[in-house]
Formats: C-alpha cells, structure tokens, sequence
C-alpha cells in the first residue's frame, strides 16, 4: 500500500486554525487535514492510499477542496478564496521492467491571491463545530452553498 499526500492552499478572511483532521470515509482519500500554516493562509493536505499519478488523485481531490471550501465559507460566514494546488507529494510505479519498485514524486507550485481582515481564533469548541460541520454538512443544495461562498467574495 502507497501514501502519499495533496496539498492546496487557500484564504480564509483572517482565520487562524490549529490543524483538523475531517475524515472523508474514502478508501483512496481517507482524510484532510487543515491547519494554518501563515497569518491567513490555509493548508488543506488530503491523504491518499494507492494513488500514483497526480493526476489521478487530482481529479478526486479537486472536487473534494472546492466543496470543503465552500462549506467552512458558510459555515463561518466570510470569504474564502478559491483554493489552489501547492504540493503533491506521491509514489509512482517505474517501468514494468523493475517490478515492485517504486519512486517518489513531488511537485510544489504555489501562487495565492489574498483577503485580509480581522483575525479570528476559534476556541475549541468552535473547532469541534466546524469539524462536525465539515464531517457531516447539513443537507443542503450545494450550489447554494457555492453561490453563498463567490458572494462573500466579492
């Protein structure tokens, strides 16, 4: 079994976040964990297990951050900017001739746009409500959760 890791980065109106882990219930995809990583930028890093190509696992974490974005920008009422791919970091399968090796890959890019206010640091109950609230986000139309977070934005 490999693990490997995606991260993204992303703004959140002035949020200081000690790291959370929200399970994903995904057998690739186990969890992501955020965290604050500088004033108010944000880390999401999404484990993975038995994904080799960053494309693979960028096609189900691409999903996944944009929905978790919108999520903590309604739950928290304020701006969250549009996440973006910082890092990768995964074993990938050499050629079929060097059977059972493997390599590890990483790739890191980053470029954030930004939006600063007030800083906000959740104590730890307002940190166990937003995991819950990431974990098991009430039944909602998700397009009205992503139109909610673009007009905090503007």
């Amino acid at each position: 079994m490999s693990e490997g890791k995606i991260e993204y980065s992303f703004k959140c109106n002035g949020l200081e976040l000690r790291a959370i882990e929200i399970p994903l219930g995904l057998d690739l995809v186990p969890y992501v964990a955020i965290e604050t990583i500088d004033d108010d930028v944000l880390r999401a890093t999404f484990a993975t297990k038995n994904i080799y190509s960053e494309k693979e696992a960028r096609g189900i974490t691409d999903h996944l951050i944009e929905k978790l974005t919108e999520r903590l920008s309604f739950f928290l009422n304020t701006a969250v900017t549009k996440p973006v791919f910082t890092s990768s970091s995964l074993l990938y399968k050499l050629d079929e001739a060097k059977k059972g090796k493997h390599g590890f890959k990483v790739i890191s890019a980053i470029e954030l746009d930004g939006i600063i206010r007030v800083i906000v640091k959740p104590g730890e109950k307002k940190r166990e409500d937003i995991i819950s609230f990431l974990k098991n986000p009430p039944v909602a139309n998700e397009l009205l959760l992503s139109e909610f977070a673009y007009s905090l934005t503007q």
